[in-house]
């Protein structure tokens, strides 16, 4: 889980193996979309990924892409 309140959106990330093979998130504005599309680009390459990097709101999903 990243983010506590539906104001900065919530998204749920569902691992396997050290992967995200899913995710889905509420919010009103427009961070949950973007962080949805990093998701789907993480899937894509299979990275594998610390789940505390993924529920601190303060690590950038977009620089795991560079892994």
């Amino acid at each position: 889980e990243r983010g506590q309140n539906l104001e900065n959106g919530i998204i749920y990330f569902f691992l396997m193996d050290s992967k995200i093979v899913g995710a889905c998130g509420l919010g009103l504005i427009g961070k949950v979309g973007r962080d949805i599309r990093i998701a789907s680009k993480l899937i894509e390459k299979q990275t594998i990924i610390d789940k505390k990097i993924l529920s601190d709101q303060n690590e950038k999903l977009n620089l795991l892409l560079k892994k």
